[in-house]
């Protein structure tokens, strides 16, 4: 399970790297989603990470899942 972790983690810094390359090119809509797409991903990591650890998801990581999918 960490192995997956670990692997979202990755995926999480090349996503916010590629938005970061997408701002300086210009592409501002495009390194937008970039972004979002990272700092869901870095959500899911956390949930992912909480399980391991404690079993359950935690009050916090379901909150903030709500949260953004309300806007």
């Amino acid at each position: 399970m960490w192995t997956a972790v670990r692997a979202l983690e990755e995926k999480v810094t090349l996503t916010r790297q590629l938005a970061k390359r997408m701002n300086v090119s210009g592409l501002n809509a495009a390194a937008k989603r970039y972004q979002e797409h990272a700092d869901n991903l870095d959500k899911e990591v956390s949930i992912v990470r909480d399980l391991i650890l404690y079993g359950f998801a935690t009050k916090r990581n379901i909150e903030e899942d709500e949260q953004k999918s309300r806007g």
